[in-house]
């Protein structure tokens, strides 16, 4: 695919300006207003007041591009669309305030001047103009004294107008120090610290000022106040920093930590606490690969202080993500590896070494793992079945049909109720995946006679009923699976989820009509699990433009439900039909939304960045988002596949080549990775080995790239006799 932006220079910026949704209300007035339309984005038209205005060429549409060029550093761009902006709206003093900022942070302190002079002349009392002024005059006022004298008279403007306004209250007492009016900075700094009584450093400006001004026994006194209640608040700003955590505020519970009393940061549970909060925020939305790996650095420090036998299970699972998110796999490994051989009579070091190979995909070293623990603690019933039951999930994850059959086995005589009705439903799999299918049947119908649904038919129960259709429909029995199907309980169950699994079995047995009628039918209850179950059918079924009014309604729902869980699950499923509807912008704005929900989404990150690398737009960020990914989960084949491609898109063969090289031996006979493989191998001219790839891809006949693996293959049999000729 050609890349988006040789034919939408303005692509790149579009697809980030859709994510940000913002609107300009009133431009006459200068009023910038949040808003949440449903898109913003080039040629969208949009009404205010009743007309009708081209986004693109409105001051709404700059402003809030010139802050994307700002966040981003690119502060050219960010002066340009400013200046468009202004061009557009000339009476908005909001518009000049921003611009005189950014030219004051690259130094053009008089351009800057000038802007806060406009923008004051527009809005007299406006306190952003006037602290603006206030602090560009006092930077001007180093290299020209003169204009100190004009800082001062803005700044008391201000505290006129505004004076709670703090940052330009502490900038005046800064000032009135530095012209030499100490009593007047002490007064400032005593009438800042009566408005904002826990404000810590505020109160150190004061003592500090009294200290400078030869007040030394005022100071002191103040001193001993402020730790006295420092002293006393440090439980409750412990509390408080909780309370944050709770609420996802990581980066307010780290500054309330921080700037606690340092006896309060050596107390070890405050440690521990202090180190999760900065591996929680290691994952924000917004950051830098550089503020990811300080804050992932920082908790590992904070982790490694504390002594060994001090840590429990969570300390080292902690001190073992934190390597891992940092690439240092082979050192999580070696602390795991390392409790498991110093404490293995403690089940948990079993737990996270396992645990750790499974996130990394590693999936039989965490089988062998758990193997071994539940041999060890074969004398403790209760924990060996929790084994058993992890062993039971991992292998079945691998596909390990036999050992699946071996760990059920064990578990279904001690459980019981839902517990036992999972472990059968993973036992009717794994006999299904080895065609046993007349014991999958027998197993399906011995237990609803057990639980009492029937006599040996599951047809008074929905979830043995679902069983013994999948078995049915899996053995090839058509005709009896749809009889199940249609009978009750089956027919009857308005369950979202219940319809979700029939409708996936109808179509399985080819009667999509039926499987869509049925969707409809309970879609038209207007729920959110019905819209949002719709939406997932017609998805999966690769109806994708018929899948997104379900899924625009249904996060409407979870919108006005505040149902953040369903909602992350919902921009994601949109985001997937909206790709595969050519609408690659806005379903980009869809999975940054799922990773504002879930930081941790390493699916939606490795989505949106293959996606990106696909289109060929944002390739600097879909190496980022691809590589977060892989740093989270190094053991996944499509996800390294995918920062192969990123580096690919951008032109880094070699590191390309390294990266899918190690994606086929992690996921050997995928035909995609074969095709990327093979496209880098091409690229650097060792067209022998690109067209062997290439062949191999072909072999596979996956549809996803049987089409573009045939037609490149051609096109070396023009480069290349070495080729054989393709044939279909």
């Amino acid at each position: 695919m050609e890349p988006v932006l040789s034919s939408r220079p303005m692509c790149r910026h579009v697809l980030r300006l859709r994510a940000l949704v913002v609107l300009l209300v009133g431009v006459g007035s200068g009023v910038v207003a949040a808003a949440q339309p449903p898109a913003i984005g080039l040629g969208v038209e949009t009404t205010v007041d009743g007309g009708t205005t081209d986004s693109t060429d409105s001051a709404a549409y700059h402003f809030a591009l010139a802050k994307l060029h700002a966040a981003d550093g690119e502060f050219e761009a960010a002066e340009e669309q400013l200046e468009r902006a202004i061009a557009l709206d000339p009476d908005s003093a909001v518009l000049r305030v921003d611009l005189a900022r950014l030219l004051a942070s690259l130094r053009r302190l008089e351009d800057a001047r000038a802007q806060a002079r406009a923008a004051i002349e527009l809005a007299p009392d406006d306190p952003d103009a006037l602290r603006t002024m206030g602090q560009i005059l006092w930077s001007l006022g180093r290299s020209q004294p003169a204009l100190l004298e004009q800082a001062r008279e803005t700044l008391e403007r201000l505290r006129a107008v505004e004076p709670d306004e703090l940052q330009g209250m502490v900038a005046l007492a800064q000032l009135y120090e530095q012209l030499g009016r100490s009593d007047d900075a002490i007064s400032l700094y005593r009438d800042l610290v009566s408005r904002n009584v826990d404000n810590a450093q505020l109160k150190r400006m004061l003592i500090e000022a009294l200290s400078r001004s030869g007040r030394s026994e005022e100071a002191r006194a103040e001193l001993q106040e402020m730790l006295r209640i420092e002293q006393e608040s440090s439980e409750s700003r412990m509390a408080l920093a909780e309370l944050e955590a709770e609420k996802g505020n990581h980066a307010e519970a780290i500054r309330l930590v921080e700037e606690g009393d340092e006896r309060l940061r050596q107390i070890p549970a405050v440690r521990s606490f202090l180190s999760e909060q900065y591996l929680q925020h290691s994952s924000a939305p917004g950051l830098s690969s550089d503020q990811r790996r300080s804050d992932l650095e920082r908790a590992l420090e904070i982790v490694r202080s504390l002594p060994d036998e001090e840590k429990g299970p969570g300390l080292f699972r902690l001190e073992g993500t934190a390597l891992r998110r940092l690439g240092r796999v082979e050192e999580a490994v070696g602390l795991y590896q390392a409790l498991v051989d110093e404490r293995p009579e403690e089940p948990w070091s079993h737990l996270l070494l396992s645990g750790l190979y499974e996130a990394m995909g590693q999936l039989v070293e965490a089988s062998s793992v758990l193997e071994a623990a539940s041999e060890r603690f074969a004398g403790q019933p209760s924990m060996r079945l929790d084994l058993v039951g992890r062993l039971l999930w991992i292998d079945r994850q691998r596909g390990s049909w036999q050992r699946v059959l071996q760990w059920s086995d064990q578990l279904l005589g001690a459980l019981d109720g839902e517990a036992r009705d999972a472990v059968v439903e993973l036992r009717v799999e794994a006999l299904s995946a080895l065609e046993r299918h007349d014991e999958a049947l027998r197993l399906v119908r011995a237990e609803a006679k057990r639980r009492g649904d029937g006599s040996g038919a599951a047809t008074g129960s929905v979830p043995h009923a679902l069983l013994e259709a999948d078995a049915l429909a899996a053995a090839g029995r058509r005709r009896e699976a749809l009889k199940v199907l249609r009978a009750a309980p089956l027919a009857g169950d308005e369950d979202p989820a219940t319809q979700l699994q029939v409708a996936r079995l109808l179509v399985e047995l080819e009667e999509e009509g039926e499987a869509a009628e049925r969707v409809l039918e309970l879609a038209a209850a207007d729920t959110l699990p019905a819209r949002f179950m719709a939406g997932q059918f017609f998805s999966a079924t690769g109806r994708f433009d018929e899948a997104l009014p379900h899924l625009r309604r249904a996060l409407e729902i979870a919108l006005e439900e505040e149902r953040d869980d369903v909602r992350a699950d919902t921009h994601f499923w949109l985001g997937q039909a909206l790709e595969r509807t050519g609408e690659v912008d806005q379903a980009a704005r869809q999975f940054r939304e799922v990773l504002k929900l879930r930081p941790d989404d390493t699916t939606a990150m490795n989505y949106l960045g293959y996606m990106w690398a696909e289109a060929g737009v944002e390739l600097e960020a879909a190496l980022q988002l691809v590589e977060r990914a892989v740093q989270i989960e190094p053991e996944n084949g499509s996800y390294v596949d995918s920062l192969g491609w990123a580096l690919f898109r951008l032109g880094r063969f070699e590191e390309a080549r390294a990266s899918l090289e190690r994606a086929s031996q992690l996921s050997p006979g995928n035909a995609v990775i074969l095709e990327h493989l093979g496209d880098v191998y091409r690229a650097t001219g060792e067209l022998d080995a690109a067209a062997e790839l290439y062949r191999k891809a072909y072999e596979i006949e996956d549809p996803e790239n049987l089409e573009s693996v045939e037609r490149k293959l051609r096109e070396l049999e023009s480069m290349t006799e070495s080729t054989p000729r393709v044939r279909r």
